[in-house]
């Protein structure tokens, strides 16, 4: 078997070290009767090991955590709304319907632009569309074992970018 490597996903921001986060997470599933792996577990686990490398990842201050909290909130609203277009106005429940995303964001900045603005500039559409690929690849990866998916991951790996 060959090398393996620990990293965590690309611009995800986390600022540890992947092998030993990955290993602490191993101990905690291990340790769970039901042998899966719970948020609740690892933040208690990180609180009662103050040198571990996920002790490491969260904020004990409870201020700077609950402020963090609420821009992860923001930043779960930004990302989740979304304009419906009806098209008939008549029955919305039969009406044919457009789904459109306000806002996206873009991995080399910090915040989200208007979906409509990234669409009609040059460089920020290019980005949009390595993003979108790499994110494809991701999934295919994740997913590569479901025999029903196996034409679309073929199609992701064919496309030329």
């Amino acid at each position: 078997m060959g090398k393996v490597i620990y990293e965590f996903k690309k611009g995800s921001r986390i600022n540890l070290n992947a092998e030993k986060t990955y290993e602490e997470l191993q101990t905690i599933k291990r340790n769970n009767i039901s042998n899966i792996l719970e948020p609740p577990e690892v933040v208690e686990y990180a609180r009662n090991n103050p040198q571990s490398e996920l002790h490491k990842g969260f904020e004990w201050n409870d201020s700077k955590a609950a402020e963090q909290y609420r821009l992860q909130q923001a930043r779960q609203i930004i990302y989740n709304i979304r304009i419906i277009q009806v098209e008939d106005d008549v029955n919305v429940d039969v009406a044919k319907t457009v789904e459109y995303i306000p806002y996206t964001h873009l991995d080399t900045i910090s915040g989200y632009k208007s979906t409509i603005e990234v669409y009609k500039n040059e460089e920020d559409y290019e980005q949009l569309k390595q993003q979108a690929y790499r994110d494809l690849l991701y999934w295919s990866k994740k997913y590569n074992n479901i025999v029903e998916f196996k034409q679309i991951f073929e199609d992701i790996e064919n496309l030329n970018f």
